[in-house]
């Protein structure tokens, strides 16, 4: 038999599982033969990340200057044109007035199946009122259902509404009655005053209180209304306060003046 040979060096052998002492070295050192340390690695990516986020938002701020500003223009456009608006309605209500000064609403006279209104009025104008006037057109207005439907009536002459309306009170007992033709905005307006006037009526007793074209009388004052600007409204309900209030105190300053009267 023969006796195994055994190596006389009895070093160990290394695993192969353990890393090579070349291959550690190669993985310490990096490209340039300098090893990068990871606080200045991540030192360079947080500033290159801060350098994108400040250029988006700076690209972010400049475009919302560009809207602010957009917006900006849009708002004083809008302003620009809602003065427009005003104005150009300002002027197309003057022109409605002007072509309505001379029109008059007949109400309640009955002449439904007359054919000829335009002497029909003036003869009862000339009849009635004891006016005689120049008619222009006479016709009438409301739907077909209306029993006694108002008739517009187009005088040639501004002098002769005036004359009409003077001697209205004539109509008296008649069942007839005669009103300007107002446009949308005046109806609005007499419609607003109308309600103040009852209301005022409720508060005073025996007040002297009329309604005109834009305006209500109280007790001889005239105070103007504007139902579509709200600092009209605002103005004149302060006027309606302070009249209640003179009309408290002008009432207390009676009573003591009773009183005083009183003790003498």
């Amino acid at each position: 038999f023969f006796s195994p040979i055994r190596e006389t060096n009895t070093k160990r052998r290394r695993s192969k599982s353990s890393p090579d002492i070349n291959e550690v070295k190669k993985l310490q050192i990096m490209p340039g033969s300098e090893r990068i340390d990871m606080d200045v690695l991540l030192r360079k990516l947080g500033d290159m990340m801060d350098e994108k986020l400040k250029a988006h938002f700076d690209n972010m701020n400049t475009k919302l200057a560009v809207i602010v500003e957009e917006n900006r223009q849009l708002k004083e456009e809008i302003s620009s044109l809602r003065k427009e608006n005003l104005e150009l309605n300002g002027k197309l209500e003057n022109l409605f007035v002007k072509v309505k000064n001379k029109n008059l609403i007949f109400w309640g006279t009955n002449l439904d199946k007359i054919t000829d209104l335009k002497s029909a009025i003036k003869e009862m104008c000339q009849n009635i009122l004891n006016v005689n006037v120049e008619v222009d057109r006479a016709y009438n207005i409301g739907g077909k259902e209306i029993k006694g439907k108002p008739i517009l009536v187009e005088f040639i002459k501004v002098s002769d509404i005036y004359l009409i309306l003077q001697n209205a009170k004539k109509l008296k007992n008649t069942g007839m009655w005669i009103t300007k033709d107002l446009t949308e905005k005046q109806r609005k307006c007499q419609s607003d005053l109308l309600k103040i006037r009852r209301d005022l009526r409720n508060q005073f007793n025996g007040v002297n209180i009329s309604v005109r074209i834009g305006y209500l009388m109280f007790e001889g004052k005239k105070y103007l209304w504007s139902p579509n600007e709200e600092k009209g409204v605002l103005n004149f309900k302060n006027l309606v306060d302070r009249i209640m209030l003179n009309h408290v105190q002008a009432g207390n300053g009676a009573e003591k003046e009773s009183c005083s009267k009183n003790d003498l």
